[in-house]
């Protein structure tokens, strides 16, 4: 049983678990990656020994922890799949545990930070108004690289100040608040550039996404990376990311005083410690909290800090 006969099934398999198209894409890519590291091996062959031996090889490569985890879990969720199509007994992974990279907190921006890489693109050309409507949503919601390109027109209601995500991670949909900014953004681009955007196309039907290339055709994931690397260059910071921001934002609520349930129900986690990894909050932070929060964290008198 050779990798490439059960590729495009194992594929078919990830997508039926509604899983989104980028991680399908990078356990896809993990597992490539492994089987040109063991060209023309039996999947029935491998042993624990020899999967120990190529996870270890990982660990000492010269590749980013978070490539590293999406690697592995591509290759387990492999074997998960042989499993469960019978195709195999058992998985020779199925009792290894990965360090937990991505409940490391990642990079976040200050306050200073967003509101220069939101002002980053000219609002004088046509695609720096698009820019900045949409690194203002970027801001404001926390929403995915593909729930952001996948946003149609009829989701978005600017007198209600919402988004509607029709399609987030595990097929979920939610309502997200907008921000005054970004609903100020937003329709200064759909009244004014996007409907010159429209008449670009030269065939097919009305487009419904929101945000739209120089050619008219909808923007894709690859586009809407490199404007985020545009913006973050042009003010002065490092590589930025549609998850540095949505980590941003999520910080930046419960620093306001948000409660992590809600914030949750913003970003579309399932799990409350999910958004918890996302934040970053200093032991000034939670001392604040406690102080403004607990009964007894101020004197009744003045309401300074009792001691």
């Amino acid at each position: 049983m050779m990798l490439g006969d059960v590729l495009p099934a194992f594929e078919a398999w990830l997508a039926a678990r509604r899983l989104s198209p980028a991680t399908v894409a990078a356990y896809r890519a993990g597992v490539i990656v492994f089987g040109r590291a063991r060209p023309g091996v039996d999947l029935r062959a491998l042993t624990r020994r020899d999967l120990d031996a190529y996870l270890a090889g990982l660990s000492r490569s010269h590749l980013a922890p978070h490539t590293v985890s999406l690697r592995v879990r591509g290759l387990k969720r492999l074997f998960v799949y042989l499993v469960e199509t019978q195709q195999l007994l058992a998985s020779p992974l199925e009792h290894w545990r990965e360090r937990r990279i991505d409940a490391l907190p990642g990079p976040t921006l200050t306050e200073a930070e967003a509101a220069r890489l939101c002002d980053a693109p000219s609002p004088s050309l046509p695609m720096g108004v698009r820019d900045r409507a949409l690194l203002e949503l970027l801001f404001a919601t926390g929403l995915r690289r593909q729930e952001v390109v996948g946003l149609a027109v009829v989701d978005v209601d600017l007198a209600a100040g919402l988004v509607r995500v029709r399609h987030g991670k595990g097929g979920a949909e939610r309502l997200v608040p907008l921000t005054g900014a970004a609903r100020e953004r937003l329709g200064e681009y759909l009244a004014h550039v996007r409907p010159r955007l429209v008449c670009r196309r030269r065939r097919g039907a009305g487009v419904p996404a929101v945000f739209l290339g120089r050619s008219g055709q909808p923007l894709t994931a690859g586009a809407l990376v490199q404007i985020l690397l545009r913006a973050a260059a042009a003010a002065g910071l490092a590589r930025v990311s549609c998850h540095t921001l949505r980590r941003t934002m999520a910080t930046a609520l419960l620093r306001g005083g948000a409660d992590v349930r809600s914030v949750a129900e913003i970003l579309g986690h399932r799990r409350l410690s999910t958004t918890v990894r996302y934040t970053r909050l200093t032991i000034d932070d939670v001392r604040t909290a406690h102080e403004r929060t607990h009964p007894r964290g101020r004197d009744e008198d003045d309401g300074s800090p009792a001691r």
